[in-house]
């Protein structure tokens, strides 16, 4: 969950096809000026609340072919995404 403390000026992030199978709220924490993330074609099953909170300039999300199963309090999940524009969902 340390992997990209530090990266606050990370406008852009691609993690597709990296078999990433869960997503916790500390990963994206430090990523306060992301606008792209795209998450697609990993193996994602469970999303854990607040995951998204800091992303706030986010725009564009992928989420797409990922076997999404189970989020922790579902209600919490998107909040902070304030600014997206264009949500690809999980199928």
């Amino acid at each position: 969950s340390d992997s990209f403390i530090g990266l606050h000026t990370l406008e852009k992030m691609n993690l597709s096809f990296n078999s990433i199978n869960f997503i916790s709220k500390e990963l994206f924490r430090d990523l306060l000026v992301l606008k792209i993330l795209d998450l697609s074609n990993n193996k994602i099953k469970s999303i854990e609340e607040n995951s998204f909170q800091n992303l706030k300039n986010l725009e564009i999300f992928y989420s797409n072919l990922n076997p999404i199963k189970f989020i922790v309090s579902s209600n919490q999940t998107l909040v902070g995404l304030t600014n997206l524009k264009y949500f690809v969902v999980p199928t």
